[in-house]
Parts: structure tokens; C-alpha cells; sequence
């Protein structure tokens, strides 16, 4: 009864007023003197949408669980802070958050359990999460852990898609299970070899706490992407551009007894074409150096961390198995602001701490201390390493074992990287190599000197030092 009498009133709403009211969600006022931006507010649609069913309350959202495929959107804010038990939404249609906030979220998984083919934007999260868990009430296990939500993925059909932008997540979530978790998902699944999961300007703000005797994958945006049924290995099925993370990351463990950990200020594991994305959030982790799982078929146990991804994959003793879900097609402009902390991280690195795969790292750049076991400025190590260009590190790198300032751990069969860039440190660009004809060592005073550093269009530099356009654009956010 209560739900159809705010139905009414919506209806009636538009009926009497406002109801030629259509455009952007959000559009900057402009000044009349010279039409140019002086201030950009944030607008709501003030009716609810032709097609569209609008979400007023808590209670409301038992339309998103009774009619998935339906289309929502958010008409207030909503404040769950007296909000006892909640079960994560399984949701195949598309919600807009119509930029309002869900406040006081604190609950022990995502708002959203498991996605699929679902269109998700325009709405904030804050959240106090004092625990986490996978385990649902009636027993089963979530596939991640995540604010936003567990778990995104698509159907099997070729063309399936979703789709999540325009994302804040605010607060602080203490992480106590080994489980996947990030703050938009725990885990991204594209269902099909040519489906596709799209994210686009999504910001983390939340702090992230990890306290437990292990972790699997720790992201600031996603812990894991897993391409399922990945036969066509050329195509990307997730695609994530314009993300930055400002939440820090704080891993604590008292034991090092899970099979490889992979830590990163955007994406903990995984695959696809990550572009334009910041991190900001410092990564500290305080562990201790675990031994090779020798009765399980000798899997590495010890932590691995990058700014952007930790990982793309994980691989036994003596490289003996190689495992990944899916292709990296690339990582482009992407910067790390952030400074990681670990003695004990068997390897660390600017823009990513391990590659099993081959891709194509360019035009990043690392400008935070990074430390490790095995530190490196833009990449820490690999099986395979990727070519890299127009890459620049200006951080202090700095390994217990070993350091270097572009990379860490360099095969001699591996691409050179080629045209980048390190601030002269006494660190070399190479672990185990003092340089290469197309890496270039600058001193401090040419940071900002464009006949020195040319690195192409897609950055800039001027007195203050270089710069990335995405960066530019990513503060926008």
C-alpha cells in the first residue's frame, strides 16, 4: 500500500508539474557574460523517467529483487544506517542512481549480490563495513566481496554486456575473509568469449583494511577479473577507463599461507584494456615471507602488489604451470601516485607487480616510492614481460633483494622497453642491467625541460613537472 501511494504521488507529479523536464543528469551552469563554465552543480531528474519505476525508500528496492530486468532509478537519498539485514539484489536490468547517495551502508557484502547484463550508474555509496564475509544467510557462497557489488558478469550470449558508470564509493571497509574484494566488485566475470564488461569514471574513496591471517586478491576498484570461456584470446571482455582510487590500502598478515596475494591500488588480478586510471591510495603491506606450497604443486605463497594490478595471473615453482583467465590487451595512460610499504612483497611495482602474460604497456608513469623483496618502477617481474613505451618513473624504488628503476626482473629474451624515462637515484633502470640505447636517466632539474623529455602527445609538461592528460582529466571526477 505504502509503495503504490509514492507511485501515485510520482505520477501525479509529473502530471502537474515539470513534466517537459528531459536532458542530462548532470550539465554545468553556464555564465551569460563570456559562456563559459564558472560552476558545475550536480542535478537530478526531478520526475521519474517514461519506462522508468522510481526508488524512493529502502523497501522500494523489492521491485529491483521482484522484476529484475526492469528499470529503476533513485529518487532521494537513502539512509540504511537502521537498516538491520539486507540480502545482496541479484539484477539483470538497469538502475540510476540519478546522483543521489547511499548512506551508512554496513553491511557485509554488496549491495548488489550477483549482476548480469545489468546497466548500473550515477549513484554514490558510503559505506562502514566492520567485517566482511562470502557466506550468504542461506548457506551459499558469494563470488567476492564487493560495495557495489559481489559479483558483475554477463550471460553467454556473444553480444552480452554490461555496463557500470558514473561510481563513488565512500567510507572504510574492513576486510576479514580470504576472499576476493574491491569496492565496485569482488569479481567481474564476462560470461562469454565476446562479451564485454564496461566500467567508466568510477572513483574509490574508501579505505580498505585488511585484517585476517590471508587474503586472495585485493583490488581499490576490482579484486578479479576472470574472462570465462576465453577460446578467442585476442579479445578483451572487460574494458575499464577513467577509474582513480584515493582509498589507502592496509594489508596486515600474520601469515603468508595463501597461494600468491595480489595487491592493486585498481585491480588486484586480471585481464582486459585498462586505460586512463589513477591511483592515489597508499598500499602498505606488513607480511612475512612465506615458503613455496611444495605439496601443492609448489604454488607461490608470498604477497605481490602494483599501483595499478597486481597481477595478471599466477604461476607454480620453476614456472612448471602458468595460469590466466583471459587477454591483457594493454594498460595505457595510467599513473601511480601512491607509495607502496613492504619489506616482505615478494614483488612490487609501480603500474604492476607480476606479468604471466604478454600485452602492451605505454604512456605510464609511476611517481611514489615503491618497496619490495623485488621492486620495480613501472613493473616489478614476469614470465613474460610486457614492450613498454613512453613510460617515466620519478619514484624512489627500493627492493631488499633487488631494484629497478623501469623494471625489476628482466629476461634477456624480452621486448626493451623503449622510449622511457627514470629520475637518476642511484637506482638502475634494470635490476640486472644498467641500461638500454632507448631509456633515459634525467636528473631533477629536467622534469620539467620539454627538450629533454619527449614522450608524446599523451602527456603534458610545463614548470610544474610532467603530467598525463587522462590524470588531467581523471581530476574532474
Amino acid at each position: 500500500m505504502k509503495k503504490n501511494f509514492y507511485l501515485f504521488l510520482s505520477l501525479l507529479f509529473v502530471i502537474v508539474a515539470f513534466s517537459g523536464c528531459t536532458g542530462d543528469i548532470s550539465e554545468p551552469i553556464q555564465d551569460n557574460a563570456d559562456n563559459n563554465i564558472t560552476e558545475e552543480t550536480t542535478l537530478h531528474n526531478e520526475t521519474v523517467p517514461e519506462g522508468y519505476i522510481g526508488i524512493y525508500t529502502v523497501e522500494d528496492f523489492d521491485y529491483l529483487r521482484n522484476s529484475s530486468t526492469g528499470q529503476y532509478i533513485l529518487m532521494n537519498d537513502i539512509d540504511m544506517s537502521n537498516i538491520d539485514d539486507w540480502d545482496g539484489i541479484n539484477f539483470q536490468g538497469t538502475f540510476d542512481g540519478n546522483n543521489y547517495e547511499i548512506q551508512n551502508y554496513h553491511f557485509e557484502n554488496g549491495f548488489f549480490d550477483t549482476t548480469t547484463n545489468a546497466v548500473i550508474s550515477n549513484i554514490t555509496i558510503s559505506a562502514n563495513i566492520s567485517e566482511t564475509t562470502y557466506v550468504r544467510d542461506d548457506g551459499t557462497w558469494t563470488n567476492g566481496v564487493g560495495v557495489l557489488a559481489n559479483c558483475i558478469t554477463t550471460s553467454y550470449s556473444e553480444s552480452a554486456f554490461s555496463k557500470i558508470t558514473n561510481i563513488k564509493i565512500k567510507g572504510e571497509i574492513h576486510h576479514t575473509c580470504g576472499t576476493e574484494v574491491g569496492t565496485i566488485a569482488g569479481v567481474v566475470e564476462p560470461g562469454c568469449k565476446t562479451a564485454t564488461v564496461t566500467m567508466s569514471n568510477i572513483v574509490n574513496e574508501a579505505k580498505i583494511i585488511c585484517e585476517g591471517k590471508y587474503y586472495s586478491v585485493v583490488g581499490g576498484i576490482i579484486g578479479s577479473i576472470v574472462q570465462q570461456n576465453s577460446s578467442d584470446e585476442d579479445f578483451p571482455a572487460f574494458e575499464l577507463l577513467n577509474a582513480v582510487n584515493k582509498g589507502n590500502i592496509c594489508v596486515k598478515s600474520e601469515e603468508a599461507d595463501y597461494s600468491g596475494s595480489k595487491i592493486g591500488g585498481i585491480l588486484g588480478e586480471g585481464y582486459g584494456d585498462i586505460r586512463s586510471c589513477d591511483n592515489y591510495g597508499q598500499i602498505n603491506i606488513d607480511c612475512p615471507i612465506a615458503k613455496d606450497d611444495e605439496e601443492n604443486d609448489g604454488y607461490r605463497k608470498n604477497f605481490i602488489c602494483g599501483g595499478i594490478i597486481g597481477a595478471n595471473g599466477y604461476y607454480t615453482k620453476g614456472y612448471t604451470k602458468i595460469v590466466g583467465h583471459g587477454h591483457m590487451a594493454s594498460i595505457n595512460s595510467c599513473a601511480n601516485y601512491g607509495s607502496i610499504i613492504s619489506d616482505n612483497c615478494e614483488y612490487a611495482g609501480g603500474i604492476i607487480g607480476y606479468t604471466v602474460k604478454d600485452y602492451d604497456l605505454s604512456d605510464c608513469g609511476n611517481f611514489a616510492s615503491i618497496s619490495g623483496v623485488k621492486a620495480g618502477g613501472i613493473q616489478g617481474g614476469g614470465c613474460y614481460l610486457a614492450p613498454l613505451y613512453n613510460c617515466i618513473n620519478t619514484g624512489s624504488i627500493n627492493g631488499t633483494n633487488q631494484s629497478g628503476a623501469i623494471i625489476c626482473d628482466f629476461f634477456s629474451n624480452a621486448p626493451e622497453p623503449q622510449n622511457c624515462y627514470y629520475l637518476n637515484n642511484g637506482v638502475n633502470c634494470v635490476g640486472v642491467k644498467a641500461a638500454f640505447p632507448n631509456v633515459y636517466s634525467i636528473e631533477e632539474n629536467q622534469l620539467a625541460d620539454s627538450s629533454v623529455i619527449n614522450l608524446g602527445d599523451s602527456w603534458s609538461i610545463d614548470s610544474n613537472g610532467i603530467k598525463l592528460n587522462s590524470t588531467i582529466e581523471n581530476s574532474k571526477l
